[in-house]
C-alpha cells in the first residue's frame, strides 16, 4: 500500500505527482494508494486510490502544522476508508506520506517502507520550517524497515520488522502532556492522582512526555507508564512541538501493542493522539476538559494558534463520549465554547491526598526562611501567567504595606511573568516584603503553606483552583477572586472571603480583615479542612470515574461500532 501526499493527475502540487504515480503503476497488480487530504475514491489505471480525508479549514502558520494536521485527520479517517486485506507493507512517499505510512505499518504490524524523490537540502529550503522538515526525514529513515531513493533505484537500508510480542492490556489508557516527573501546573497533580487510584482497582496506563535524561517506561505493579521523547523532532512553534510529540505518542502506543479498553485524554495537548488512537484501536474516548481557549482568552479566538487550540478541545469533546470537568462554571464554559448536549458534560471536581499531604510537616526554624517572627505571612502558589493574577496581587501589596508593616508577602512558582513582577515589586518599593521563591517541590510547598497565616488565589480565570483545596486542607482561611471554579469551592464568610477579580483594593482589604481577626481566620480554616474532607477525596471520586468508564463500556457493547481495520470474524 502506498501513501502519499500527491498523485498525478488527482492531486499535484509539484513533481512527487508524476514521480509517485509512475511507481504506483509499476505495481499496480497488488497496489492501493492512500492519498493524504483528498475526499474521494476512485480508480487509477486499474489501481485503487482512496483518500486519507479531507483535513479541516483552520488557519496554519507553516506547512509542518498543515502536515501534521493531514496526518492526524487520515489516521482517524482511514480505519472507516481502507480495506487493509492483503496488504503486506505500507510504503511512504516523502516526509508526509512517510509520517502517516509509518504509523498506519504499525497499527496494521507490517514492514513500513520509505521511499525518498528529493531530500529537504536537496530543495534548498532553508529557516526553522526546512530544519523541521529535515528532522523528520531523518526520523523516518532512522525508522523504516526499508529506505529506496526512488529517483537513484537504490535501497539503502533493510531490516527485518521487530514487532512487540506481547500486548499491553489494561482498561483505560490515560493520556496527557503532564505526569511526573513533568509538571507544569494542577493537571498533572490531578492526572497522578487518579491513575494512582485507578491503579489500585485495575489495570492503568499513562501515555505522557518525558523530560530530558527521563523517558523511560515504567511498570509499577498494575500502573504502566509509557513515555515518548518531546524533543524527537524538530519543530516551529507551540502547535508544532504538541503535533509532534502528540504523534509519538500514537506511535509509541501502537509499537507497545497497547489494547486499553478505554482511553481517557486530558485538554487539547493530548487530543491529537487520543482522537487518532480511539479511531484506529476502535476504543470509547472520554475526555477531560481542564481550561479552555475561549475561556483563556476570553472569548477571542483569532491567531492561526488560538484557532487550531480550540479546534483540538471541540474536536475531543466531539469525539468523547462523555466529557468530565471540574466545576459547573467549567460546564457552563464548555456547552457554550463547544455546542454540547448537556448530558455529555459531567462536573466531577479535582481532589486531594490528605494522607498525603498531612504527611508534609514544617520543620522547627523553617518560617525563618520566609518571614521575621512579627511579620504575617500572605502566601501565593502558582504559574507567574496573566490568568492567575499575580500582578493584582502585587498591587494589593502596596496598598496594604502602605497601612501597616507587618504583612509578609510570599509568592511561590515561576512562568514567564515572574520578571515583569519582580521589577512590579521593587518599583513600588516593597523591598524585602515581597519575596518570591521560584518553584517549589510539592513537599517544601505543602510546609510552606501550613506556615502561611492566609492563603490568596486572585486569579483572572480559574476553572478549579487545586491550591484553594490544598489551602484547606491546610485549615487556611483563603482570599480568592469570584470566579470560575473558586466561587463554588469558597464558602464565602464560612472558608474564606470571595472578592471580584482584578481590585486590588477590595483584595487588600480581604486580607486585612483576616489578619486583624485570627480567631475567624481560624474558624474559617478548620470549617475549610472539614469540607476537604466531606468532598475533596481523591478516592471517592476516581469511584465515580470508574463508574462512569462501566457504563460507557456497556454502551460501546452495543454499539455495533465496527472499523475496516477490525479483524473478519
Amino acid at each position: 500500500m502506498h501513501v502519499t501526499p500527491e498523485l498525478e493527475p488527482i492531486k499535484r502540487v509539484g513533481e512527487l505527482a508524476g514521480w509517485v504515480r509512475e511507481t504506483v503503476l509499476k505495481e499496480k497488480g497488488s497496489s492501493k494508494v492512500l492519498l493524504l487530504g483528498y475526499g474521494g475514491r476512485r480508480t487509477l489505471d486499474g489501481v485503487e486510490v482512496v483518500g486519507g480525508g479531507a483535513p479541516p479549514r483552520i488557519p496554519v502558520s507553516d506547512v509542518l502544522e498543515e502536515a501534521f494536521i493531514e496526518l492526524f485527520t487520515t489516521l482517524a479517517e482511514a480505519p472507516y476508508r481502507l480495506n487493509p486485506e492483503g496488504v503486506e507493507v505500507v510504503e511512504g512517499h516523502e516526509w508526509r506520506g512517510g509520517l502517516a505510512a509509518y504509523l498506519l505499518a504499525k497499527r496494521l504490524e507490517v514492514p513500513f517502507r520509505f521511499s525518498i524523490y528529493t531530500r529537504e537540502e536537496e530543495r534548498g529550503g532553508w529557516g526553522l520550517v526546512s530544519e523541521a522538515v529535515k528532522s523528520v526525514e531523518a526520523f523516518l529513515e532512522r525508522e523504516a524497515d526499508e529506505v529506496v531513493e526512488r529517483r537513484g533505484g537504490r535501497v539503502s537500508k533493510t531490516r527485518s520488522a521487530s514487532r512487540e510480542s506481547q500486548r499491553l492490556e489494561c482498561e483505560v489508557l490515560h493520556i496527557s502532556w503532564e505526569y511526573p516527573p513533568h509538571m507544569v501546573g494542577g493537571l498533572g497533580r490531578a492526572v497522578a492522582s487518579i491513575v494512582h487510584r485507578l491503579s489500585g482497582m485495575t489495570q492503568t496506563a499513562v501515555l505522557t512526555i518525558g523530560l530530558p535524561g527521563h523517558v523511560k517506561d515504567e511498570e509499577r505493579g498494575s500502573l504502566f507508564v509509557l513515555r515518548v521523547d518531546p524533543f524527537t523532532l524538530r519543530t516551529t512553534g507551540l502547535v508544532s512541538w504538541v503535533y509532534a510529540f502528540n504523534a509519538l505518542m500514537v506511535a509509541k502506543a501502537l509499537s507497545k501493542a497497547a489494547r486499553p479498553r478505554l482511553l481517557h485524554a486530558h485538554d487539547w495537548l493530548s487530543a491529537p493522539a487520543a482522537v487518532a488512537l480511539k479511531h484506529l484501536l476502535r476504543v470509547p474516548l472520554i475526555a477531560t476538559i481542564h481550561a479552555t481557549e475561549h475561556g483563556r482568552s476570553r472569548g477571542s479566538i483569532s491567531t492561526p494558534m488560538q484557532q487550531q487550540i480550540h479546534y483540538w478541545e471541540w474536536r475531543l469533546t466531539y469525539e468523547a463520549w462523555k466529557v468530565f470537568v471540574c466545576s459547573e462554571s467549567m460546564r457552563g464554559e464548555v456547552l457554550a465554547a463547544f455546542a454540547l448536549p448537556r448530558d455529555k458534560v459531567i462536573v466531577l471536581p479535582n481532589g486531594i491526598d490528605l494522607e498525603s499531604f498531612d504527611a508534609h510537616s514544617p520543620a522547627p526554624g523553617e518560617r525563618d526562611r520566609y518571614a521575621l517572627p512579627w511579620e504575617k505571612i500572605v502566601f501565593f502558589a502558582g504559574r507567574h501567567v496573566y490568568d492567575k493574577g499575580v500582578d493584582v496581587l502585587i498591587e494589593a501589596a502596596r496598598v496594604l504595606l502602605s497601612r501597616r508593616g507587618d504583612a509578609k508577602f510570599v509568592v511561590a512558582g515561576d512562568g514567564p511573568m515572574r520578571m515583569h513582577l519582580e521589577w512590579l515589586a521593587r518599583s513600588y518599593g516593597l523591598g524585602d516584603k515581597v519575596l518570591f521563591t521560584g518553584r517549589l517541590s510539592d513537599d517544601a510547598l505543602y510546609r510552606a503553606m501550613k506556615l502561611a497565616d492566609v492563603v490568596v488565589v486572585p486569579s483572572r480565570y480559574e476553572p478549579f483552583g487545586i491550591v484553594v483545596l490544598e489551602a484547606m486542607a491546610a485549615a487556611k482561611p483563603v482570599v480568592a477572586s469570584r470566579v470560575g471554579g473558586l466561587s463554588e469551592i469558597v464558602v464565602e464568610g464560612e472558608t474564606g472571603l470571595l472578592v471580584p477579580p482584578e481590585d486590588p483594593v477590595a483584595l487588600a482589604s480581604a486580607i486585612e480583615q483576616l489578619l486583624n481577626n485570627p480567631e475567624m481566620a481560624r474558624e474559617m480554616g478548620l470549617r475549610g479542612r472539614r469540607r476537604v474532607e466531606d468532598l475533596y477525596r481523591w478516592g471517592k471520586i476516581v469511584r465515580y470515574m470508574r463508574h462512569v468508564y462501566g457504563r460507557v463500556l456497556e454502551e460501546h457493547a452495543a454499539s455495533g461500532w465496527h472499523t475496516l481495520f477490525d479483524p473478519v470474524p
